[in-house]
């Protein structure tokens, strides 16, 4: 009785020991799929979107006031005593790179008249010759001086004035001149210099 009971206890205990083993592979099984879950999860988190700024700079560098102007102007042909036909001379202009603000600029003209070509000595002086500048025309922020009209002269005479200044800006404009010989002028080509300032 005593060996039956000690049979019985073994064959229950191969039984359980059976039992376990068939159910740990499936404990197993499980807990290797949770953790492979708990880790998708983790990766689609970290997957989420991402920006930044960056601050962006620049510097606008001053640039420079300058005048340009036609190389030559012939005025033809004018009799002694007699005022010739107002001859524009070409585009004259300003160009302000200066960049600035409440900025201004003043534009002036000379001449010493002309004189014979064959002999210096004989001269017509600069007021015989008007200078007219027509309309101005500006671009860019700026106010200009209206139109004039004078005899030319050795002393520097206002052409047109820049004013109320933003930024950069340009003023274009075409004058002419007309000459009126003297009576006492002496036949042959004359030249001279007419020479446009800005400041």
């Amino acid at each position: 009785m005593r060996k039956k009971a000690i049979t019985v206890a073994a064959a229950a205990a191969s039984i359980l020991a059976w039992i376990l083993g068939r159910q740990a592979p499936a404990s197993a099984a499980v807990t290797a799929h949770s953790e492979m879950t708990a880790h998708g999860v983790g990766a689609a988190r970290a997957a989420g979107p991402s920006s930044g700024g960056t601050t962006v700079t620049f510097t606008v560098n001053t640039g420079t006031l300058s005048i340009e102007v036609p190389a030559a102007a012939d005025l033809g042909t004018v009799n002694v005593g007699a005022t010739g036909a107002a001859t524009p001379i070409g585009t004259v202009t300003v160009t302000d790179s200066r960049a600035g603000s409440g900025l201004n600029w003043t534009v002036t003209v000379t001449s010493d008249g002309l004189s014979l070509t064959t002999d210096s000595t004989q001269a017509i002086p600069a007021s015989a010759i008007t200078y007219a500048s027509g309309d101005f025309t500006p671009t860019g922020t700026v106010t200009l001086s209206s139109a004039v009209t004078f005899p030319l002269s050795s002393s520097s005479q206002t052409v047109v004035t820049g004013n109320g200044i933003v930024g950069g800006n340009t003023a274009t404009w075409n004058p002419s001149l007309t000459a009126t010989m003297p009576p006492t002028a002496v036949l042959g080509s004359y030249t001279g210099t007419l020479t446009h300032s800005v400041a």
